[in-house]
């Protein structure tokens, strides 16, 4: 999802074709194949801008800091199940510590669980906050709104994308909800969705306005033009 009440675009924008088989929502970092077509980016290397609508079959959802209570070593069910594989974060209410998958709790993805491990850093009863992302239902997907062939691809007949490219404000839910963000970070791409950058990753955007409960969309200004 790109949401575009609040984006400010100032750049011409460029409309390429796309990969017939790639899938990405809008807001997804996008990058250009060895044929001249746009598909999901890898990393920051070979970003080439931002996906103004969908080209996909299904949609994902973003929650941030859901509060739960993990007692003994019992399941906790999340408000959604179907979790998308590698998405989840846990930390305490403060935010300042992250806990460890399998050291510290287990996710059970297809349920939308999360389990307590015994003699782990998570003590017996605390409160923690979990961030993830989520397959959508289909009547969630309807909700959300779908184009005028009742579809989610809207490059079906021309084959084309809008592409936003060079200096932008944006605000999207692309990004990794594994990882924690503050305004100022720097980010990269992986798989086509935002995270932060590190390393030799090549930077290609910074954080405006960082993901919270109530508003879990990534604010970010792109720096860099593909």
């Amino acid at each position: 999802m790109l949401d575009l009440t609040r984006s400010a675009i100032t750049v011409a924008l460029g409309v390429w074709e796309v990969d017939s088989a790639s899938q990405f929502e809008a807001g997804a970092a996008l990058a250009l194949n060895s044929s001249g077509k746009l598909e999901v980016a890898t990393d920051g290397s070979d970003f080439f801008g931002v996906a103004k609508w969908n080209k996909t079959s299904a949609t994902t959802g973003v929650i941030v800091d859901e509060v739960i209570v993990l007692t003994g070593t019992n399941n906790v069910a999340l408000k959604h199940a179907d979790l998308v594989s590698g998405s989840v974060r846990v930390t305490n209410l403060a935010g300042t510590v992250e806990y460890t998958i399998t050291t510290d709790y287990t996710v059970n993805t297809t349920n939308g669980t999360i389990a307590r491990v015994s003699g782990g850093s998570i003590a017996d009863g605390q409160s923690v906050k979990v961030s993830y992302r989520y397959n959508k239902t289909a009547k969630e997907m309807e909700i959300d709104g779908r184009n005028y062939m009742n579809l989610m691809d809207d490059t079906l007949g021309s084959g084309r994308m809008t592409l936003i490219q060079d200096y932008a404000v944006l605000y999207t839910d692309q990004y990794d909800t594994s990882k924690g963000y503050t305004s100022g970070d720097a980010l990269t791409v992986a798989n086509g969705r935002f995270k932060p950058a590190t390393g030799t990753d090549k930077v290609v955007a910074k954080v405006v306005k960082a993901p919270s409960a109530s508003d879990p969309v990534l604010g970010l200004i792109l720096t860099v033009q593909g």
